[in-house]
């Protein structure tokens, strides 16, 4: 991956991520469904897309 496409890839995480804390955040109805596995994998493929864009911007 190149920068460019970490970049995209970290925004696209981060905005799930933020989308699916806001319907998190929504009183509780029968049949919800359950949003924390989908920010855990957020926020690991964030944490990872980062250390990546740490490291394209260290060798540049």
């Amino acid at each position: 991956m190149d920068l460019t496409e970490t970049i995209v890839g970290l925004g696209a995480c981060i905005a799930l991520l933020v989308v699916a804390v806001a319907l998190d955040r929504r009183p509780y109805l029968p049949g919800k469904l359950n949003y924390i596995p989908l920010m855990i994998i957020c926020l690991a493929a964030c944490l990872v897309l980062g250390r990546h864009l740490l490291t394209l911007i260290r060798q540049r």
